[in-house]
């Protein structure tokens, strides 16, 4: 099973299959192993893969699915790979390696494993590539399904595709992350085609507020 595939600078892509990290060139139709991971074990694939901006691939693995998200648990890791083929652990005991994304300054790694329910936040050593200091940006709650794939914005915001959610999210890492409630809805002016929202947010430092959201409904298309 295909993980990931991340564009080449000299062309072709690079990609994680079962365990194996491999150069694919598309135009031969060919694939070169570059390097493997999980080595002790025989239960794991690799997941998700990026390239942080400094050129190391970053790719995670989790535990060969029984059923979508049923697994053994704590099974995977994080693996970072350099151009000279070093490959460094980073973590293990991850359940299902997924999204990540580094900041806007480069200082910061964001990794989604997936299980978890959390985004969580590393100090990110652009000279050595190394991870730490780990904290939650943003949890989610039972039910909202599972973080999976995650995009940064030009304004430091990431987009957290939710598996079996159908949804995606916005979060600013830069403040406290909130639950959001909506708690009444109504229909306005303009043929009813104005929806209004009252919701409730609940920041996890400054407790609750309300406030108000609105959309146009319309079913006119560009």
């Amino acid at each position: 099973m295909v993980g990931f595939a991340v564009p080449r600078r000299s062309g072709g892509y690079v990609a994680g299959i079962g365990r194996s990290i491999v150069a694919v060139d598309w135009s031969t139709r060919t694939m070169t192993s570059m390097a493997e991971v999980d080595e002790d074990k025989g239960n794991t694939r690799l997941n998700d893969g990026k390239v942080d901006p400094y050129g190391r691939l970053f790719a995670g693995t989790m535990a060969i699915e029984v059923r979508p998200a049923e697994l053994e648990r704590h099974q995977g890791s994080l693996y970072s790979v350099t151009s000279d083929l070093t490959v460094t652990k980073h973590l293990d005991k991850v359940d299902i390696s997924n999204g990540m994304d580094w900041s806007l300054d480069h200082r910061t790694f964001f990794y989604i494993d997936s299980l978890a329910l959390t985004i969580d936040a590393f100090d990110y050593d652009s000279d050595s590539g190394l991870i730490g200091n780990r904290r939650v940006v943003y949890r989610m709650e039972e039910g909202e399904g599972l973080p999976d794939g995650m995009a940064i914005d030009v304004k430091g915001h990431l987009w957290v595709a939710c598996y079996n959610g159908g949804r995606v999210i916005n979060i600013d890492p830069a403040v406290d992350y909130c639950d959001l409630y909506v708690t009444s809805a109504s229909l306005g002016l303009n043929e009813c085609q104005d929806l209004g929202l009252k919701v409730v947010l609940r920041s996890h430092s400054q407790g609750e507020h309300e406030g108000t959201l609105s959309a146009n409904c319309s079913t006119d298309h560009w």
